[in-house]
C-alpha cells in the first residue's frame, strides 16, 4: 500500500466514525486534499496507520464534519 492509499483509508475510517455514513471517492479526493501539511508531515515521519497521525486525522476531521 503505497502513501496515498494509507491516507485515503484512514480518511474513509475517520469519516465513517464521525459521521456514520461512508464517504465517496469524490469525498474523500476532496478531504485528502484539505488535510494540513503538518499531518501529512507527520504521516511521512511515522506512516498513515500510526495512532498518532490517525488521532489527528480524526480531530481535525471531527472539527469539520461533526453532528
Amino acid at each position: 500500500m503505497n502513501e496515498t492509499q494509507g491516507m485515503r483509508v484512514q480518511v474513509h475510517d475517520c469519516f465513517l466514525d464521525i459521521t456514520g455514513t461512508k464517504p465517496n471517492e469524490e469525498q474523500i479526493t476532496i478531504i485528502v486534499e484539505e488535510v494540513p501539511t503538518d499531518i501529512k508531515g507527520l504521516a511521512l515521519q511515522w506512516g498513515w496507520f500510526d495512532t498518532e497521525v490517525r488521532e489527528k486525522i480524526y480531530l481535525w476531521l471531527e472539527s469539520k464534519y461533526s453532528k
